[in-house]
């Protein structure tokens, strides 16, 4: 949208100062389309003074500048008066102008896409990098044009539309020197979709599998909460299992390392597999509290459902030799062999961000919190007056269960949280010590295999993952299994 809005600009721009586009600016449905131009830059001045409604960096006084020219751009809009309701402009001119200002405001809208509009709705992957810095000071350089269009215009218009000008100049120089020219970064922010299903076929290679968990994980942080309680049980199970396929992957990571020499990065990911072991006894828990509740232990037959298990088979072929894995308890869960696993640095960065998408998924299970507890509270009333009968003297209290799980889900979230934040701090000293460190004799002798892309860029992996909020006696039939029962690693 940025492109077509810019191209419309382009448009603008060449004739604004042709004596046609001159005497049209007197018309007086002309102010009332520069009045709705003007609005939509308001909004997005107020949008960039806000970070889109979440934390944001607040650096450099970007955020005081959006907030001066958003201020300049009301009182503008103000003198230009209301915007205009008719259908169809009156002139070529305003015609010109209300094509910018749709464009420009489905632009926005689309950047509002990535963020919740509810408390129990997670962020995109490309929230962190709308809400960055930079990209606030590139949407205010690439708006300062825009406004200083509707300033040239203004002064062209009649009395007292034109004094309009004075406020959109000042807020077009506060926006371009506070502003950066990168025009790139706010254009490249791709549309937040849901992708497809990929369903997990035998023989999978290493880049299929990659975008298979890359897919899952997007269908996961759907918006959408599943209302089954049968769902709830069944999604704890597979963040508890998935949180202990992530711990044996990044024991496996910290090991590679280690025979490639990766000495700091190989300390930081040993870190982080004791805060990932952490995480799956803390899943296990939340598991635990659902199987003491009554109610239905089948599999659920839900999309989110589907998707936790690819993620689950998929994170397994990652780890496990053997690469037709599916969870049961005749599977083998011996471990890849680690020069199969990541040949060089570059790789184990590949799979170490798939381990960090895992980790964003089981918190965006966790951040579901309140409706799993709300729902797990029906069962818990309908169950209290089931057994409240005179044959039945000793009844379970079951006042305090949905209080109780609704606090091991929120721990849950923060220790996934912590595994998470460690992890990527892991995958950024792996880089760091690709640019500074000198190669290791015995490292220089590993020969890299080829390795597809993975589906996002690393950096956007490290810059956008603002991650939110064990594994159980009973597990889903289906795809999959028990859990480890074994005690935590010491």
């Amino acid at each position: 949208m940025s492109a077509l809005a810019r191209q419309h600009l382009t448009e603008l721009r060449r004739t604004l100062h042709a004596p046609e586009t001159i005497a049209q600016a007197r018309h007086p449905a002309v102010p009332a389309e520069l009045s709705r131009l003007t609005t939509v830059l308001a909004r997005y001045h107020d949008r960039l003074t806000t970070g889109f409604g979440v934390p944001h960096p607040d650096e450099h006084g970007v955020r005081d500048a959006a907030r001066r020219s958003a201020l300049l751009l009301s009182d503008a809009q103000l003198t230009l008066g209301a915007p205009s309701a008719t259908e169809m402009p009156a002139t070529e001119l305003a015609g010109r102008l209300r094509s910018v200002s749709v464009a420009l405001g489905c632009g926005l809208d689309l950047l509002a896409s990535h963020f919740p509009t509810a408390p129990d709705q997670p962020t995109s992957d490309s929230a962190a990098v709308i809400n960055a810095t930079d990209t606030a000071r590139s949407l205010m350089y690439d708006l300062a044009e825009y406004t200083a269009t509707c300033a040239h215009l203004s002064q062209q218009a009649a009395s007292p539309s034109a004094e309009a000008a004075g406020p959109l100049l000042q807020a077009a120089v506060i926006s371009r020197v506070f502003g950066q020219h990168s025009r790139e970064l706010a254009s490249a922010i791709p549309f937040r979709t849901t992708p497809e299903r990929i369903p997990p076929r035998p023989g999978e290679g290493f880049a299929e599998l990659l975008n298979g968990i890359h897919a899952s994980v997007q269908r996961l942080k759907n918006p959408q909460a599943p209302v089954c309680v049968a769902t709830w049980r069944y999604l704890a199970t597979a963040a508890a299992v998935t949180s202990d396929i992530n711990h044996k992957l990044i024991l496996s990571l910290a090991r590679r390392l280690e025979e490639l020499h990766e000495d700091t990065p190989g300390a930081i990911f040993n870190e982080t597999a004791m805060a990932a072991n952490r995480t799956r006894w803390k899943w296990r828990l939340v598991v635990k509290h659902w199987n003491r509740l009554p109610g239905y232990f089948g599999p659920p037959d839900s999309p989110i459902s589907t998707d936790a298990s690819d993620l689950i088979v998929r994170l397994g072929r990652l780890v496990y030799s053997d690469p037709d894995w599916r969870p049961s308890p005749r599977s083998t869960y011996l471990i890849r062999p680690l020069d199969e696993l990541a040949r060089t640095s570059a790789q184990a960065t590949e799979v170490a961000a798939a381990s960090l998408k895992a980790f964003d998924a089981c918190n965006t299970i966790a951040h579901h919190r309140r409706a799993a507890s709300r729902d797990a509270a029906v069962i818990i009333a309908i169950e209290k007056e089931n057994l409240n009968h005179p044959r039945y003297p000793d009844v379970p209290k079951w006042h305090n269960r949905a209080i109780q799980l609704f606090n091991r889900y929120e721990v849950a979230e923060s220790e996934g949280h912590n595994a998470a934040n460690l992890l990527r701090n892991a995958i950024q000293s792996i880089e760091a010590n690709q640019k500074t460190a000198t190669p290791h004799p015995m490292a220089e002798q590993q020969t890299a295999a080829p390795l597809d892309a993975f589906p996002t860029s690393l950096a956007k992996h490290l810059a956008t993952q603002q991650l939110h909020d064990t594994p159980s006696r009973q597990p889903p039939s289906g795809n999959i299994s028990r859990p480890d029962r074994s005690g935590p690693s010491r």
